[in-house]
C-alpha cells in the first residue's frame, strides 16, 4: 500500500500556498518590497555622492564602470555551460584560496575591543577569572560568551592562529549557506554565480585575518535560517532555535533578524489565511523561538554558575548604543566616549532618565535634524569598507605579496569592494521591482525574509551607533537577492536548463 503524502509535507515555514492570495496580504509584502527599493535607491544615491566628494569624478567613472562589469561577469557567470554544482564548487575553491591568501599575507594583531577579547580568552583558557570584574565586561557581559568560545580554541590549541583558521572555516561555510538560501527560490547557477560574486567580495575577505565575532554569528545565523525556512518539520525548527541562539549567543543581533521573520509571517499568514496553514505556521515558529530563547537563557545559567559570567551575559548598559548613535551633534552617530559620563551611573532608572536627557537635549541643539539622519545612512550605509580594520597595523609601502605594497594592495581592494558594494544596491532595487511586479514568484519566504532583514538592520541603525563593519551580516541577504535577478535574466534570455535545475 502506498503512503499517503501530504501536499505540505516538503514546504517551508514561510512557503505561500497556490494562488495569489489576498489582497491586503499582497499590500504588506508591497509595503516591504518598496521600502526594499526605497532604501536600495538612497543607498546607491549616497555611494556615488560620497565617491564624487572623496576621490573625484575620475574615480566614481571607474567604480561605475566595474559595477556595470561586474554585473554582466554575473549573469555570465551564471550562463556558462556547466552545472550548477561545478560553478559552486569552483566558487568555493575561489573563496577558500582569496581568504586563506590574504589570511598568510597579512597577519592582524588583534585591536581595540578585538584585543580585549582576545586577552580575556588567553586567561581564561589558563583558567584565570579575573578579567570578569573589567568594567568592561560588566558592562557588555553579552561579549562573554564568544570569549568562552576563543578560551577552548586556546586550551586545545594555544595559538591565535588557530582562531583564525576556524574564522577561514566560518566564512567559507556562510559562502556555501548563501548557496542554500539562494537555492530556495532560484535555480543551481543563478544562485552558485551569486555565491561566487560574495566568494570575491573584498569586503569581507579582508575581515578573515581580524579576531571578531563575526564570522562565526554570520554563520549560524545563516545556517540557522536555512534550517528554519527549507523545510518545516519539527527537528529542524528544533535545531534552527538552537543555531539562532548560537549565532546571538556569539554577535547579538538575532533579535533583529526575529522582527524580520515574525512580520513576513504575518504577511504570509494574512495573504494566505488558511487555519490549517496558520496552526503549522505559529507552532513552527514557536518551537523555534522558545529553543532560540531556552538555549540562551540555559548558556546564561551555566557561565553564571561557572563563575565566568558573575554579571550575566546580557547587555547591561543598553542605553549606551542610543546616546552614541541618537547623538545629534555627532554628525554621524558613530563611535565617540562625548557622554561616557552615562556609564558610570550605576542606578538603571538614573541612567535612563539621563540618557533621554542627553538625547533630547543634543536634537534641541541640532540645526538639521533630517540631515543629520542622512548623515548616518551615509555613514553606515554608504562609505567604503573600513580595510584598517585588518592592514591598519601595516605600513603602506611595506610589501605583504613580494612586489604588492600594502597600499596598492588596499587601492585594488577598494576599488573592487566599490564596484562589487554598489552592484548589490543596484541589484536589490532591481529584485524589489522583479518581486513586486510576480507575486506569484515568491517561493519560499527567503526573498520576503532578505527584504524584511535588510530594511530592519536599516531602521535599527538609524537609532544606535554605526560602523561600516557592521554591516557584515546583511552583506549576505543583498547576495541572496541578487539571485533573483540572475535568474529573471535567465529567463528572458532563454537560458534556463529546468530538466536539469528543478526549481
Amino acid at each position: 500500500m502506498t503512503k499517503k503524502v501530504r501536499p505540505d509535507a516538503f514546504c517551508g515555514l514561510l512557503d505561500p500556498s497556490a494562488g495569489m492570495g489576498t489582497r491586503w496580504g499582497r499590500a504588506l509584502e508591497g509595503i516591504a518590497l518598496f521600502s526594499a527599493l526605497g532604501i536600495a535607491l538612497l543607498v546607491v544615491l549616497q555611494i556615488l555622492d560620497v565617491q564624487l566628494g572623496d576621490w573625484g569624478v575620475l574615480w566614481t567613472v571607474q567604480v561605475v564602470l566595474l559595477t556595470a562589469a561586474v554585473v554582466l561577469l554575473l549573469f555570465g557567470t551564471a550562463r556558462l555551460r556547466c552545472s550548477g554544482r561545478t560553478l559552486l564548487l569552483v566558487g568555493m575553491l575561489v573563496s577558500l584560496l582569496l581568504r586563506l591568501t590574504f589570511l598568510l599575507a597579512v597577519n592582524t594583531p588583534p585591536n581595540s575591543d578585538f584585543y580585549v577579547l582576545n586577552q580575556a580568552s588567553w586567561m581564561l583558557a589558563q583558567g584565570d577569572l579575573s578579567w570578569t570584574e573589567q568594567v568592561y565586561f560588566q558592562n557588555w557581559g553579552y561579549q562573554i560568551p564568544f570569549v568562552a568560545y576563543q578560551a577552548l580554541v586556546l586550551k586545545l590549541i594555544p595559538s591565535n592562529w588557530a582562531l583564525k583558521a576556524l574564522n577561514l572555516a566560518f566564512m567559507v561555510g556562510s559562502n556555501f549557506l548563501i548557496y542554500k538560501l539562494g537555492r530556495l527560490f532560484v535555480s543551481e547557477n543563478a544562485a552558485a554565480s551569486a555565491a561566487a560574486l560574495y566568494a570575491v567580495y573584498p569586503g569581507a575577505i579582508h575581515m578573515v585575518s581580524v579576531l571578531t565575532n563575526q564570522h562565526i554569528g554570520l554563520f549560524f545565523l545563516l545556517l540557522g535560517l536555512w534550517l528554519l525556512l527549507s523545510r518545516l518539520t519539527w527537528p529542524r525548527m528544533l535545531l534552527a532555535g538552537i543555531c539562532l541562539a548560537a549565532a546571538n549567543l556569539m554577535r547579538p543581533e538575532e533579535a533583529v533578524v526575529w522582527a524580520a521573520i515574525l512580520c513576513c509571517g504575518v504577511c504570509v499568514l494574512v495573504r494566505w489565511p488558511a487555519k490549517e496553514r496558520a496552526k503549522r505556521m505559529a507552532l513552527g515558529l514557536a518551537l523555534a523561538l522558545a529553543v532560540y530563547v531556552l538555549a540562551q537563557a540555559a548558556a546564561g545559567l551555566a557561565l553564571r554558575v561557572s563563575g565566568i559570567a558573575p554579571h550575566g551575559i546580557g547587555n547591561n548598559v543598553p542605553e549606551w548604543k542610543f546616546v552614541v548613535g541618537l547623538d545629534a551633534e555627532n554628525e554621524y552617530g558613530d563611535y565617540t566616549m562625548e557622554n561616557a559620563h552615562v556609564l558610570t551611573i550605576e542606578n538603571d532608572a538614573e541612567r535612563e532618565r539621563e540618557t533621554w536627557r542627553v538625547i533630547r537635549q543634543s536634537f534641541r541643539d541640532c540645526e538639521n535634524v533630517p540631515g543629520f539622519f542622512l548623515s548616518k545612512v551615509r555613514a553606515m550605509w554608504a562609505w567604503d569598507e573600513s580595510f584598517h580594520w585588518s592592514m591598519g597595523h601595516l605600513k603602506r609601502n611595506a610589501q605583504p605579496v613580494p612586489g604588492v605594497t600594502v597600499d596598492m594592495l588596499m587601492s585594488g581592494m577598494l576599488l573592487v569592494e566599490r564596484g562589487v558594494y554598489l552592484g548589490l544596491w543596484g541589484l536589490l532595487a532591481a529584485a524589489a521591482v522583479l518581486l513586486f511586479r510576480r507575486p506569484e514568484r515568491r517561493e519560499k519566504g527567503i526573498a520576503l525574509v532578505s527584504a524584511a532583514v535588510i530594511c530592519a538592520f536599516f531602521c535599527v541603525y538609524l537609532l544606535i551607533e554605526v560602523q561600516p563593519r557592521y554591516r557584515y551580516s546583511v552583506i549576505p541577504f543583498l547576495v541572496v537577492l541578487s539571485g533573483g535577478v540572475v535568474q529573471r535574466f535567465l529567463a528572458l534570455g532563454g537560458f534556463s536548463r529546468s530538466k536539469k535545475e528543478k526549481r
